[in-house]
């Protein structure tokens, strides 16, 4: 049977680095105080940091790696906060896609929380004694070491099947409403070669906005997926620098493998 190609790009070198570093915005449940921890789940591997204790808003900076192999490249790493009591009952989550990860090699910011009936999560306001503060948020840098974002390839002789899809080597940070800034850049960049800079602003996407009417951006993971695709290939970006619109078309690069 075929499909086995695309799978090529995880190697038993790889691994994923996941440094949790905090939590913000925490919902109260019957008016308590919760327990915040966070769990790190990715198939059969779980990480948990040390557990915070009476925090809407809580610093952790613990790092944990995760191995990568083929069946990891179907899943999803789940970034949960729970509460830190004998049922560990979940706060909310957020999930990332391995093969959204890959290509992008580096991902950083605060993400919105969800609950199991996928909706966001407010924190608590002691103004109103309700939980309708800012978006409960996780804060998360996740890397991709020894990635080969697709440059694997087919071996032996093999078809070579669809071409490797690649990324920009743009490290982003996501800000309130989902709007997406540059944090740094991977060690190869074609991004910073293309001249983007620390600190622009995506505003589009090959002519496609990623700012919706409502003032909320486009999801993360669906910004991915239009930056991604076949290593080469040209993608054209608006950005915001200092107050003015400025374009970048980038090459996408395969990353190597370190």
């Amino acid at each position: 049977g075929g499909g086995a190609g695309p799978a090529s790009v995880a190697s038993a070198t790889q691994t994923l680095e996941v440094n949790v570093i905090g939590v913000r915005n925490l919902p109260v449940k019957k008016g308590k105080m919760l327990d915040p921890v966070v769990l790190c789940i990715l198939g059969d591997q779980a990480k948990t940091t040390t557990p915070k204790f009476q925090q809407t808003n809580a610093t952790y900076n613990e790092k944990f790696t995760f191995n990568l192999t083929e069946k990891e490249l179907q899943k999803r790493l789940m970034v949960q906060v729970a509460n830190k009591n004998e049922e560990q009952d979940p706060i909310g989550q957020v999930n990332f896609p391995i093969r959204k990860l890959l290509p992008v090699v580096e991902v950083s910011g605060w993400y919105h929380i969800k609950d199991d009936q996928g909706l966001e999560l407010r924190g608590w306001d002691p103004k109103t004694g309700q939980n309708q503060a800012g978006h409960a948020a996780v804060k998360v840098h996740i890397k991709c070491l020894g990635a080969a974002g697709g440059a694997g390839g087919a071996a032996g002789g093999a078809p070579a099947g669809p071409a490797p899809q690649a990324g920009i080597g743009v490290v982003w940070s996501v800000a309130e409403q989902n709007r997406l800034f540059v944090e740094a850049f991977a060690n190869v960049s074609a991004g910073k070669e293309a001249g983007m800079e620390k600190g622009d602003e995506l505003l589009s996407v090959d002519g496609r906005s990623v700012v919706t009417r409502d003032g909320n951006n486009i999801p993360f993971d669906e910004v991915v997926k239009m930056i991604t695709g076949p290593v080469g290939t040209q993608v054209r970006l608006m950005l915001k620098r200092s107050g003015a619109e400025v374009q970048a078309i980038v090459t996408r690069k395969s990353v190597p493998k370190t």
